[in-house]
């Protein structure tokens, strides 16, 4: 089995296990960070996350420290610092999975479906969701509906910017790497795995 499948199988146990309330890693303490003093880094996966503060990978997933190489911005965009952050894990850690959490009630996506300027910083992610979606699909006049619409599509948009980007195709080429994605339903506290 492909390191970057068992690191799935790990994300999607780790969902079972907070789901079910049987987590494994909820004891995190000083010490058990100590413990990774002096080591190397070793992740198996690296998540690209949102900022939203509900939505905490490494609890989502059950993962203690060193689990995870976690990247969070609102809305779980794709930029320079994201792509480079992910080269960094993926070249020099060998982390072999990549993974996009989305989630619903993302503010991030709201603000896209509102399509009203908040400031110029929130318009660069508002702008940035809308880049390479296909937007004459989705009626801006069903909120709830336009909304789920670009939840998903940015997540399986976010998959597509990863893949293009140079280091990540090469690696795949060479089976190193896996490029996958999911969405987190606050509502409920499972991820659908794409």
């Amino acid at each position: 089995m492909h390191r970057a499948d068992k690191a799935i199988e790990e994300l999607k146990d780790g969902n079972r296990r907070f789901l079910e309330k049987h987590m494994e890693n909820i004891e995190i303490t000083v010490d058990n960070t100590k413990k990774l003093y002096n080591k190397p880094q070793k992740p198996m996966a690296v998540v690209l996350a949102c900022s939203d503060s509900r939505v905490p990978p490494e609890i989502v997933f059950d993962q203690g420290p060193g689990s995870l190489f976690v990247i969070r911005n609102a809305g779980n965009v794709i930029d320079k610092h994201v792509l480079g952050s992910i080269e960094y894990a993926i070249k020099y850690l060998d982390t072999p999975l990549i993974f996009v959490l989305g989630h619903n009630m993302c503010g991030a996506i709201n603000a896209t479906v509102e399509r009203k300027s908040l400031s110029s910083n929130i318009d660069c992610i508002v702008n940035n969701i809308l880049k390479n979606i296909d937007i004459k699909k989705i009626d801006f006049n069903d909120k709830e509906k336009a909304s789920k619409i670009l939840e998903d599509e940015n997540i399986k948009r976010g998959i597509v910017e990863i893949r293009e980007n140079d280091i990540v195709k090469t690696l795949e080429l060479e089976g190193r790497v896996k490029v996958r994605g999911g969405k987190y339903c606050l509502d409920t506290g499972r991820v659908k795995f794409f």
